[in-house]
């Protein structure tokens, strides 16, 4: 509690200590005669510290007058020169500085003249800016029609066809470069392209029709084959690559990769033949055929057992004899220490059914390790106690909670090594996962 009410304290000082900063550098930008700038650093220093903040709030109103009436004479004469652009352009920064001070109670004295004045150069802007436009769209110059549109959509978004002509500026030379890309061949990019437009304008020509055109022809139906023998080798294995393989297609949402299942050509086949039995338009995604086949096998699983260690290790058996008396009995242990290694290597490559070409290959390996640690004894453990004896020794009884804690823990310990099949399900993992990142990252068209 004391923490965080000692934070909120320092970040009131440090409000405050920044507020200042900017009065200090509006009050510098005044005495130079940069009306603007005094009122953008005024309004910075109220944002940060609305109350209590005389100074920035009379320096703002002084120098949001004084920007005012600089403002105001710049449009008198840009009126008098017919300089329309100058004049919607001081009208607009006028109408901004009142926004901005309006809050703080500064409210700009704007003469009648002036509002005449912004009328008619508006009407004259607006009529010439959407002239130029279609001009430049007679020429197919879309950039330059954008801008004299985004013009016009700054002060009046509903003027004429503005809208419309702003969104064909920006949809058309999209969309002829999405048709040339389709001619190419290109038909990712063609629906990249037309993403784009269909995001601007959804109704835009045949856009979504197109988009579903270039899908049919570029989309890659994978299907998944396996050797029957690598199969029966490692069935485990390959159950679980399958497995992920599919769950992380199913989740891809990748629009040129389908997954298809083995049935796949069978229900192509019994779409067409219904689809002619019943008069009916034929689905062309029902129609695409297998397009590419995934392959894969393991190439290498190897696993290594080291040797195992055993060490004697010296304890006392606590027993009751006869009499009922607690007595000690010198035993031995076995430490038992063991460790294994399991490497796995898996190829695989995506095959064009067309023409044989591969289009992606890779190869995922790793090294799984596993080792134990235990004692064996035929005792209960918590009869044991750690110690030493022997020849030449001292008879030794460690009865520290650490040395007995340890010694219970071996007792206890595990002492089946992992087995391979263990790990397969991470290798698996590790495989689908290298598959998806290689085959999102081919791009057919470089």
């Amino acid at each position: 509690m004391r923490k965080s009410l000692c934070l909120f304290l320092i970040a009131i000082v440090l409000v405050g200590c920044e507020s200042v900063r900017l009065v200090k550098k509006a009050t510098s930008y005044e005495l130079s005669g940069m009306y603007e700038q005094a009122v953008v650093n005024f309004l910075q220093s109220l944002e940060r510290k609305p109350l209590k903040n005389e100074r920035a709030l009379l320096g703002l109103k002084r120098t949001a007058g004084a920007w005012t009436d600089e403002l105001l004479l710049q449009l008198d004469d840009a009126y008098a020169t017919n300089d329309d652009d100058a004049v919607v352009d001081l009208y607009q920064r006028l109408m901004r500085l009142k926004n901005d001070a309006g809050p703080y109670g500064f409210q700009p004295g704007i003469p009648v003249r002036t509002h005449i004045q912004y009328e008619e150069a508006r009407t004259r802007y607006e009529f010439n800016n959407y002239q130029a436009a279609q001009a430049s769209l007679d020429k197919d110059d879309f950039q330059q029609a954008i801008i004299h549109l985004e013009r016009i959509m700054k002060i009046d978004p509903g003027y004429e066809q503005t809208r419309e002509l702003y969104d064909y500026a920006r949809c058309e030379p999209i969309y002829r470069s999405a048709l040339e890309s389709m001619d190419r061949g290109h038909y990712r990019s063609a629906w990249n392209k037309l993403e784009r437009v269909r995001l601007i304008d959804s109704d835009y020509d045949d856009v979504v029709n197109l988009q579903r055109e270039a899908r049919v022809a570029g989309l890659m139906t994978i299907a998944l084959r396996y050797y029957p023998e690598e199969l029966r080798r490692h069935p485990g294995l390959y159950r679980l690559v399958d497995a992920e393989l599919k769950s992380r297609f199913s989740k891809l949402n990748h629009p040129f990769i389908q997954l298809v299942s083995e049935e796949y050509i069978q229900q192509t086949m019994e779409e067409q033949r219904r689809s002619l039995s019943e008069h009916r338009q034929v689905d062309p995604f029902a129609m695409i055929p297998v397009r590419v086949q995934f392959t894969g096998s393991v190439v290498q699983y190897r696993v290594e057992d080291g040797p195992v260690r055993k060490t004697e290790r010296k304890a006392w058996l606590k027993e009751t004899d006869r009499e009922r008396k607690t007595v000690y009995k010198k035993v031995s242990l076995y430490e038992v220490e063991q460790s294994c290694v399991v490497t796995m290597t898996f190829s695989y490559e995506f095959v064009s059914v067309e023409n044989a070409r591969v289009l992606v290959a890779g190869k995922v390996t790793d090294n799984y390790r596993d080792a134990v640690r235990y004692a064996t004894s035929a005792y209960n453990p918590n009869d044991l106690i750690p110690g030493d004896w022997g020849a030449g020794r001292k008879d030794t009884m460690y009865t520290d909670a650490h040395r007995r804690s340890e010694m219970l823990t071996l007792l206890t310990a595990r002492r089946e090594l992992k087995q391979p099949m263990d790990f397969d399900a991470d290798f698996a993992g590790r495989i689908a996962a290298d598959v998806i990142r290689r085959i999102s990252a081919y791009d057919p068209e470089k």
